[in-house]
């Protein structure tokens, strides 16, 4: 979720704020200053001067602030109704402190120009007044802004994921069950029958049995490697038939998979790429190598790439988009003319 950004918070519905504040807080000062003072309530170009500099110390108190809680949003301390309590102490502790810090700053500047001490005790007491007063206003304003934003962060995010999700199971459903697959596995079966009818039982058997598991899976968020790795073995069968020896799938540490989680068909998704964009033949078979490693699975295959065929990044990019709901991602690279895709675990809620 991205945060909201110091340009995005100093829009101008809050210089607006800002400045109908500075006026309130303006009349306040005045008073304050009758009061102690006795000065007459009246406008003069003096006046206008310290309503501009307390409008820009204002905006410089507000930034703070602004940055402040947006850290706090990253610690502990974040809003839930565990915290809430001492999140209120905090806030009015630290930005009371940073409050008073700048006033006192700028009234120190101040009094070394005009070569007169104006900090008195008197007037310690009447700072931590206006930091207060300044508080009790910009604290509320600014955490319920960077609520609101993180709010409407979280429902957009939302919004997305449920659109791409749907966007991957579609995807998903077209490279498993599409025309082109039923029609390159089926159109294996009518031969295979005139030469052993043994084998088309069998091809038929292993078909059906991908068929169920994309239909039985396709709704499911996670599963077992053990699983998936049972529903490649009938896979790769009906590759193994369609290519003979021109194709060749290794599973490596293959033992190391109990109670390991991946995503649903992600390994035959990625076997179907190599097989879709790669040259093979008896001569030359493609090599597909499945590693089990102790944080997830690499993928790798020689690169044979067809000259008719586009980028497989459709692919890699439904998988990329399921991982990053999960908050994982996957790793491609592409070197010494090997393609290597390494897809983490997920651990099982």
């Amino acid at each position: 979720m991205s945060e909201l950004k110091v340009k995005q918070f100093f829009g101008w519905n809050l210089l607006l704020i800002m400045a109908f504040f500075s006026v309130i807080f303006q009349f306040v000062l005045l008073a304050f200053d009758w009061h102690y003072n006795g000065r007459a309530l009246e406008f003069s170009f003096g006046l206008l001067f310290e309503f501009i500099i307390n409008y820009f110390n204002l905006l410089f108190v507000a930034g703070m602030t602004f940055k402040i809680v947006n850290w706090l949003n990253t610690t502990k301390l974040a809003w839930s109704s565990k915290t809430a309590f001492i999140r209120t102490f905090v806030d009015f502790i630290v930005f009371s402190i940073l409050t008073f810090s700048w006033i006192l700053f700028v009234n120190q500047i101040i009094s070394l120009i005009v070569g007169k001490d104006l900090i008195t005790g008197e007037k310690i007491v009447y700072l931590l007044a206006v930091g207060t007063i300044v508080n009790l206003f910009l604290v509320p304003i600014i955490e319920l802004m960077v609520l609101m934003n993180t709010h409407y962060e979280s429902e957009l995010r939302t919004k997305q994921l449920l659109h791409e999700n749907t966007k991957y199971r579609y995807e998903l459903l077209k490279n498993q069950i599409n025309p082109h697959f039923l029609f390159n596995s089926l159109s294996v079966l009518s031969p295979l029958i005139s030469i052993s009818q043994d084998k088309a039982k069998k091809y038929v058997n292993s078909f059906s049995i991908v068929l169920r598991h994309v239909l039985d899976f396709k709704d499911s968020d996670l599963i077992e490697l053990k699983e998936e790795f049972k529903f490649l073995e009938h896979y790769t069968f009906l590759l193994k038939t369609r290519f003979g020896e021109a194709f060749v799938l290794k599973i490596e540490n293959k033992t190391a998979c109990d109670r390991k989680y991946i995503l649903p068909m992600v390994l035959q998704l990625l076997i179907e790429n190599v097989v879709k964009h790669n040259k093979m033949s008896d001569e030359n078979p493609m090599v597909v190598t499945l590693k089990v490693k102790e944080d997830g699975v690499e993928v790798s295959n020689p690169i044979a790439m067809k000259s008719s065929t586009s980028s497989w990044g459709i692919g890699l990019e439904n998988i990329k988009m399921r991982y990053n709901t999960f908050g994982q991602e996957i790793v491609i690279e592409n070197k010494d003319n090997v393609f290597k895709v390494f897809v983490p675990f997920i651990e099982a809620l």
